[in-house]
């Protein structure tokens, strides 16, 4: 799959991804829950940072990351 491939994955994509399909919500329902409404907003921030960084990711910026 090419979403697990380390040499053509878009890293802010995945984890735009990630955090779509499984962290919103359950952020959204623990934020709730405890009273911690910091996360759900700190969350936005990481998701709009890796959203802007996605247009602009290559292949070659995996070679940064410590996998």
């Amino acid at each position: 799959m090419e979403v697990f491939d380390r040499k053509t994955c878009n890293v802010p994509l995945t984890q735009c991804g990630f955090i779509d399909m499984f962290v919103r919500e359950a952020f959204a329902n623990f934020a709730e829950f405890a009273n911690l409404g910091h996360l759900s907003t700190q969350l936005e921030a990481n998701y709009d940072q890796w959203k802007g960084q996605s247009s602009s990711w290559t292949p070659a910026n995996n070679l940064a990351l410590h996998m």
